[in-house]
């Protein structure tokens, strides 16, 4: 678990932690998991009142690592999957369903 902040933000935080666990995956994918994992803490608490007709608009967050086999982008996911299921604020299901099976939990559950 990254230490508690002293300067910077949280994603500062979780660089510095991944980067002296010696992680080989690019900067970039860690960056976009520490984001990710951001908005799954956050879930429906933060949203936009829209000006017209006053609903309120929640963004939702999909992100996809893409990359050649071997770069790392399970180790990124992982590095960043502990601390949100430590946390236990998010849904988080396997990354190995069809897409089907995915849009019925996504329909159903959450």
């Amino acid at each position: 678990m990254p230490p508690r902040l002293t300067k910077g933000t949280w994603v500062d935080s979780y660089m510095t932690y991944v980067k002296n666990k010696s992680s080989d995956s690019p900067k970039i994918y860690h960056q976009w998991s520490a984001a990710t994992a951001i908005a799954a803490a956050m879930k429906r608490n933060c949203y936009i009142i829209m000006p017209v007709g006053g609903w309120k608009l929640y963004p939702t967050t999909y992100t996809l690592l893409v990359g050649r086999p071997g770069l790392g982008k399970g180790l990124a996911m992982n590095e960043v999957m502990e601390i949100v299921k430590e946390a236990n604020v998010s849904n988080v299901i396997s990354g190995k369903l069809t897409m089907p099976y995915v849009l019925d939990l996504l329909h159903k559950e959450f």
